[in-house]
């Protein structure tokens, strides 16, 4: 984590000081070698016949196992996967960058960085900022009302950024904004939204431009349907196989990211280092900006516990889970991901840290 005078100078650029330079370029990756010990470990947890794969970073070192069904294709640290709502942490991290970089405050009314013609929903008490937006405390729903759902048969929806910017002036705040916490995907599609106006560039561009390239993430990409079918895992309900998916809805966000175990070691290593690329945004993302009744601190996409040092965010979609651990404090992580949607990855990621 940065010191105390590298954390004062990010929070003066939040709020609206000049911003520092640009993060360095990226580091070499770390190497990720297989270890036999987990794999060991990996054959134990988990029903044997879904494919398991789990990354473990501590000491300087970056190690993997993956576990596979006979019959099914070979789960390597290059294939590709979704990660379902573990993107959200990539939206609070972009948004910590933006404001490292004075394009946005955490305190500033969120609809004064929307693009022209988009408005949000109005509360007596007073407006949506932007960090509401990244800690689920904007009382936004978890889907917009007027959603439409996903043809399964395309892999797609047909719901439209016209459709989600036409609807959100009409959606009920059920709190003030920040007062409680309602989780969904609705706020991070308006961060999004707004990130990408300040940045000049479209969502995808700007998590490669900001994540994926300063760290050297060579196999992560957004909008999961590029992926073709040769390096995905395939994703299960059941004993289903899931189609792969294109999520072209204003909601991709939350959770259209896809990536390999590679990489998620690359994402872990960085999200632990007290320098190096994006250090400064890591430390500002982890650090509690709600505190929320029963569910406790929350930070810009991750849940926050403070008691462990932990910081943590699952995700399910396209029949993938998905859990990613990080403590800075211990400088350790694990990101875990199966190819169904019930196998509790929690569960594993617990085992392993």
């Amino acid at each position: 984590m940065p010191g105390s005078a590298g954390r004062a100078c990010l929070f003066l650029a939040l709020l609206g000081c000049q911003a520092t330079p640009s993060p360095r370029p990226p580091r070499a990756a770390p190497e990720l070698r297989v270890s036999p010990a987990l794999a060991a470990r990996l054959a134990t947890v988990g029903p044997a016949e879904r494919s398991v794969g789990v990354v473990r970073v501590a000491a300087g070192e970056a190690v993997y196992a993956t576990r596979s069904p006979d019959g099914e294709r070979a789960f390597g640290p290059r294939t590709r996967f979704e990660l379902g709502s573990v993107s959200k942490v990539f939206a609070g991290l972009l948004l910590a960058e933006a404001g490292r970089r004075g394009e946005v405050a955490l305190a500033d009314p969120a609809e004064k960085h929307l693009p022209p013609g988009w408005r949000l929903p109005e509360h007596a008490a007073g407006p949506i900022r932007v960090v509401h937006l990244a800690t689920h405390t904007s009382g936004l729903p978890p889907f917009p009302s007027n959603w439409t759902d996903v043809d399964v048969a395309r892999g797609r929806t047909t719901f439209t950024e016209a459709a989600f910017r036409e609807g959100l002036p009409h959606e009920t705040l059920p709190f003030p904004p920040g007062s409680e916490m309602l989780y969904g995907n609705t706020g991070i599609a308006v961060l999004a939204t707004l990130l990408a106006e300040q940045a000049g560039l479209r969502y995808g561009a700007l998590l490669e431009a900001r994540i994926f390239g300063p760290l050297g993430m060579k196999d992560s990409l957004y909008r999961s349907a590029r992926l073709g079918t040769r390096d995905r895992l395939d994703g299960h309900r059941g004993a289903e196989v899931v189609p792969p998916r294109e999520d072209v809805s204003p909601l991709g966000p939350c959770c259209a990211i896809a990536t390999s175990l590679r990489d998620m070691a690359v994402f872990l290593r960085a999200a632990i280092a007290e320098t190096g690329p994006l250090a400064e945004s890591f430390a500002l993302a982890g650090q509690p900006h709600a505190q929320v009744g029963f569910y406790g601190a929350v930070g810009l996409g991750w849940d926050v516990d403070d008691e462990r040092g932990l910081l943590r965010r699952n995700g399910v979609v396209a029949g993938y889970r998905t859990t990613l651990f990080v403590s800075p404090r211990a400088r350790r992580g694990v990101f875990v991901v199966a190819d169904e949607e019930n196998i509790d990855t929690d569960i594993i990621a617990e085992t392993f840290w």
